[in-house]
């Protein structure tokens, strides 16, 4: 029963460093956008810099977001072994006592 107990802090840690990669994520996403606001007007055309500014946002929120999934699917890979892993545990216990 120890083990499981363990195993939950582990989720528990996993969900954290979720919670923190999402976190950094945001504010970068922020950072990104006010650097790409400040980009000097070279032109006169205020509509082509608002386009252009959306458009390199976009598809740094795209990357981010890409990114978080890939992050994501690994921390949920790990959790899965570690379920695996206390299942292995429970039928070898079971088995023994049999």
């Amino acid at each position: 029963m120890g083990e499981i107990a363990i195993d939950v802090e582990d989720i528990r840690y996993y969900k954290k460093m979720m919670l923190d990669i999402v976190k950094e994520l945001d504010l970068l996403i922020k950072q990104v956008h006010h650097n790409l606001e400040t980009i000097p007007q070279l032109t006169t055309d205020n509509d082509f810099i608002k386009y252009v500014n959306r458009i390199n946002v976009e598809s740094v929120k795209q990357n981010l977001f890409t990114t978080l999934l890939e992050d994501y699917a690994n921390v949920l890979a790990t959790m899965a072994d570690k379920y695996e892993d206390i299942e292995l545990q429970v039928d070898t216990i079971i088995n023994q006592s049999i």
